[in-house]
């Protein structure tokens, strides 16, 4: 499955807790780059391409993506594998977001990293990789023990890999395509889903524990930046 999978990067957040700013937070720089081309040049380095999803202030970000495009000079990431796309409902949270990038998900397996999670080491994704094949049925396709995109406990195959260090999940989160059409669905009060977490709780997944304690570390707040620009 290496280089075989997509990357939705969720980066439509209101973003509240940075305070006022000049840019919207994916942009704000960290390592002479904004906070998104870190994420995106760690997720390319795994992933065939990553599915950017906008929503608050998205003009400025999609103009960005189209800018460095146009521009052929991608320096560590080749936009040409980032593909945006706008999340209308991005203020009811990050699981919107995710279930709008997952329509366009093309891979049988697909990573989600926010764009605000700037030290993601490519080897962790490589190890979600590795732990997903590895957990497959022998000679069966990802998500063989589905039942009808719902994936409950107790199937077979686990349908989503968390990395997890020192006892805390964290991202990327590795899931099987074959949930995606039962993200639109209700959830078990009838309503929306609130939390990719929440979606995935009845569902069989994976912990796989890791020595990066970059898998916890996003970028929320003033002081938050200021040690990611310490590190």
């Amino acid at each position: 499955m290496q280089e075989q999978v997509d990357c939705i990067v969720p980066a439509a957040g209101l973003s509240t807790r940075m305070g006022p700013s000049g840019l919207p937070k994916p942009l704000v720089e960290l390592r002479g780059k904004p906070l998104l081309v870190n994420a995106l040049g760690n997720a390319l380095q795994v992933c065939r391409r990553c599915i950017v999803v906008t929503g608050h202030r998205h003009g400025e970000i999609e103009e960005y993506l189209l800018a460095s495009r146009s521009r052929g000079d991608t320096g560590d990431v080749d936009f040409s594998r980032v593909e945006a796309v706008f999340n209308p409902d991005y203020q009811r949270g990050m699981f919107s977001s995710i279930r709008a990038g997952a329509q366009h998900v093309s891979s049988d397996w697909f990573f989600v990293a926010p764009a605000d999670m700037p030290f993601l080491d490519p080897s962790v994704f490589r190890a979600l990789l590795d732990a997903a094949e590895a957990a497959l049925p022998e000679g069966g396709p990802p998500g063989e023990a589905m039942k009808g995109g719902a994936a409950l406990k107790g199937d077979a195959a686990p349908v989503a890999f968390f990395p997890e260090y020192r006892g805390r999940r964290g991202h990327p989160v590795l899931i099987s395509r074959e949930v995606i059409p039962a993200m639109s669905g209700p959830s078990r009060s009838g309503g929306n889903w609130g939390s990719m977490r929440d979606f995935l709780a009845d569902r069989e997944t994976r912990v796989l524990p890791v020595e990066s304690e970059g898998i916890l570390l996003d970028v929320d707040t003033p002081g938050s930046l200021e040690r990611a620009r310490r590190r």
